[in-house]
């Protein structure tokens, strides 16, 4: 009799709302438009820079089967190699709570029910989530790895220095210990690839593994390199990574806009323009959101109950919000560059910036969180309220919101300065 195995189910990935229940204002398109000029290479996703090691090392590793894939039918090699790395930090390592290793949740889950690591066990997206997609852009920008994953001249730099500083001697000739650790890498991923996840391993195998890629643990030329290379991606990258170097202390998500902003006198006249664009935008997209989830919060706060623009109006908090509105539409009507950049702009300068009163932002809010539900693909999304008599919304109870006890950052939308922070951190350029 034919034995079945138990279905392996994946656990949650990060949000795909079929609902449209992200961006609710639509506020992210023009955001990542300013902020890929601002930092092309980076991303928010991005954590600890020396993903970028591992993710040369197993190029090397994967070079001759890189157009294969495993027995699965679906599963590219360099995938196969990622689970390994995976698992090793998950086996060996103690991560701290709150420390963003793509794919961990997973793994660890893997390990805890006995199962090993497949495809219907990892990331649903992995391309998107985990490490090798989350840091592609940056490999590829920093001339590491080609379009393909194949090693780049970066690639062997990068790696004769890791080998240096690691002890593996002949790791790009594949002779000595570095060779010997290319190999038993290749076997593992041979055979990953034959049986379609991974295959068990001796204890050496995932303590070497996780101890020569520990995310935190950068030696001093590998760190040069790395340094090198972000700094290579392109000019406003070079100028921004060494401003910050400069500062010397980590810039989190409430002092962006502070340091963002006191840059502006002191860059390039480039780098300048996108800072003067970038706190324009934000200017608008603050009071925007604030006023959209003080709507929500009315809402829920009677029980998801029909709230008026008298009862928004009334709330004291709104008292500064059109002032602030209109000073900060009439700067984005005049930088020519910010509306250049982003036509979308040039809706909200129209929605928000001739507004009288609070009432009228009251029903400015709500068309325009309509309008931009209506808009997403493929044919619209459901918006989070519901109309009641009188041109009252109530909040749909998925999308209640109350205030947490901390403010919010000044500028919405997060434009990589963390996660420059961090790499920095972990290059030993600042505190």
């Amino acid at each position: 009799m034919l034995a079945l195995a138990p279905p392996v189910i994946s656990l949650a990935d990060p949000l795909l709302e079929s609902e449209g229940g992200v961006d609710p204002l639509s506020l992210a398109r023009t955001y990542e438009r300013i902020a890929d000029r601002f930092l092309p290479s980076v991303t928010v996703r991005m954590s600890r820079i020396r993903f970028l090691t591992a993710m040369c090392l197993g190029a090397l590793v994967c070079r001759e089967r890189r157009d294969e894939v495993a027995s699965d039918d679906l599963t590219p090699p360099w995938l196969v190699y990622e689970w390994y790395v995976i698992e090793a930090f998950a086996r060996v390592l103690e991560i701290p709570r709150g420390e963003r290793i793509p794919g961990l949740v997973k793994v660890t889950a893997c390990l805890g029910n006995q199962r090993p690591v497949s495809a219907a066990a990892y990331l649903k997206t992995p391309k998107v989530f985990g490490f090798s997609g989350i840091f592609r852009r940056l490999a590829t920008g920093a001339h590491l790895l080609d379009d393909d994953l194949a090693p780049d001249d970066g690639a062997y730099e990068l790696l004769a220095a890791w080998a240096r500083d690691e002890g593996l001697d002949g790791l790009v000739d594949e002779k000595g210990p570095g060779g010997d650790l290319v190999k038993r890498l290749r076997d593992a991923v041979d055979k990953g690839m034959a049986h379609g996840h991974t295959v068990q391993r001796p204890g050496p195998f995932w303590e070497q593994l996780a101890a020569k890629l520990h995310p935190g643990h950068i030696g001093a030329r590998e760190r040069r390199v790395i340094h090198d290379r972000l700094r290579s991606t392109d000019e406003l990258t070079r100028e921004h990574v060494d401003a910050l170097a400069a500062h010397g202390t980590f810039v989190n998500r409430f002092a962006e806009a502070d340091y963002l902003r006191g840059r502006i006198g002191k860059s390039s006249s480039a780098l300048a323009a996108h800072l003067r664009a970038l706190d324009d935008y934000e200017g608008i997209c603050r009071p925007v959101l604030d006023a959209f989830n003080l709507l929500r919060f009315l809402s829920t706060k009677c029980d998801c109950g029909p709230v008026d623009a008298a009862a928004f109006a009334a709330d004291p908090r709104v008292a500064d919000m059109v002032p602030v509105l209109r000073e900060a539409c009439a700067a984005a009507e005049r930088n020519e560059t910010l509306l250049d950049w982003a036509s979308d702009v040039r809706l909200l300068v129209d929605r928000f910036g001739r507004l009288r009163d609070a009432r009228e932002l009251f029903a400015a809010v709500g068309q325009h969180h309509e309008d931009a539900q209506k808009a997403k693909p493929p044919d619209g999304k459901r918006p989070w309220f519901e109309h009641a008599r009188g041109d009252r919304l109530m909040i749909r109870p998925a999308y209640t919101f109350r205030p947490g006890d901390e403010p919010e950052p000044t500028y919405v939308h997060d434009y990589r300065t963390r996660t420059l922070s961090v790499f920095l951190t972990d290059l030993s350029q600042i505190r």
